[in-house]
């Protein structure tokens, strides 16, 4: 574990704590016994021997300690760093690259889930057509040929797209997540950033440059112009 750490960043994104996955297991399984047995109880109902004894034979405290060390390294960590990759800084629209993930990554939320956030007081996805129960943009915005790229900012989905990065993420991370995700491809030209939507005018930034909240907001321009333009 030593040796692992040793050679983990040192910007909190990552840390190491000893744990094999049967103690997680058994550390899950006794408390969902452990709940059904107050439930049970609860309802009025008879004591299953067997429940308790599986509970008795796994209740180890050592487990138990293992399991909360590494649940409370997790919530030590650092929070990701939230990237905003955009094709202007004028309206801040989203990249065309990001076009085909927007509306046809598999993680989208499906129709019932969308169903559900309204129900309980949510807007709906900003690419979700009702009226045809689909994601989706006209051919035109899909394809970057939009003739009015200055159109009112609810019509462009200003920051749109959001990419969360591990804390200590530089700006060369953010263009090969966008290129490993197809958004982007050729070299890396140049970069500008910015960190609001606010009159504050984006700047340049190295590819070596640290992300933060100063930043977060990026144009990313490389050889394959037609992606980025």
């Amino acid at each position: 574990i030593e040796d692992v750490t040793s050679k983990l960043p040192i910007h909190g994104a990552h840390v190491g704590t000893p744990m094999v996955a049967k103690q997680e297991m058994g550390f899950i399984r006794k408390h969902l016994l452990k709940r059904l047995e107050t439930l049970e109880q609860a309802r009025g109902g008879t004591d299953d021997q067997s429940h308790k004894q599986y509970i008795e034979r796994g209740n180890s405290s050592v487990i138990d300690l293992d399991v909360w060390q590494c649940l409370t390294s997790a919530i030590s960590l650092k929070e990701p760093m939230l990237v905003f990759p955009v094709s202007n800084f004028t309206t801040f629209a989203p990249m065309v690259g990001l076009n085909q993930v927007a509306t046809n990554s598999p993680s989208l939320p499906s129709p019932g889930m969308i169903a559900c956030i309204q129900a309980s007081g949510g807007c709906l996805p900003s690419l979700w057509d009702p009226s045809k129960e689909r994601y989706g943009l006209d051919k035109d915005r899909a394809e970057g040929k939009d003739k009015q790229p200055r159109r009112a900012t609810k019509d462009v989905s200003p920051l749109r797209d959001v990419l969360l990065m591990k804390p200590g993420s530089t700006v060369e991370d953010v263009f090969l997540t966008l290129k490993n995700s197809g958004a982007l491809s050729g070299d890396f030209v140049r970069a500008e950033a910015c960190g609001g939507v606010s009159r504050e005018k984006p700047k340049p930034v190295p590819k070596h440059t640290i992300l933060g909240r100063h930043n977060r907001i990026i144009k990313i321009q490389t050889t394959k112009r037609s992606q980025w333009q």
